[in-house]
């Protein structure tokens, strides 16, 4: 479940979740709610703002066994999940890139 991965991260940064949320800009009743098993409905920039707090891919936060459907809708697969985290960390380099050339 995605959320015992965010929860086990987040521990062993010895964050609690109100850092996270800090640190992601994910709304800590969201955090909550995920690392709980309460919420299912996860959206792909949540992922990738969590995945960016802490410094890995959307891929790593994904269980490999987590592959079945809900509600009715198909989900990511890991491969899908590893090219949406590569065009936003793309995207994010662009805009750092910007900023950084608009300072110069």
């Amino acid at each position: 479940m995605i959320g015992n991965i965010v929860r086990n991260r987040r521990k062993q940064l010895g964050w609690t979740q109100k850092e996270l949320a800090e640190k992601s800009g994910v709304a800590q009743a969201q955090i909550s709610r995920l690392e709980a098993g309460k919420s299912y409905n996860v959206t792909i920039d949540s992922l990738r703002n969590l995945a960016w707090a802490f410094g890995c891919s959307v891929i790593d936060l994904l269980p490999e066994e987590d592959q079945r459907p809900l509600s009715g809708k198909r989900r990511l697969s890991r491969k899908e999940a590893e090219l949406l985290s590569i065009k936003a960390l793309d995207k994010r380099i662009s805009e750092i890139e910007k900023r950084l050339k608009g300072q110069a």
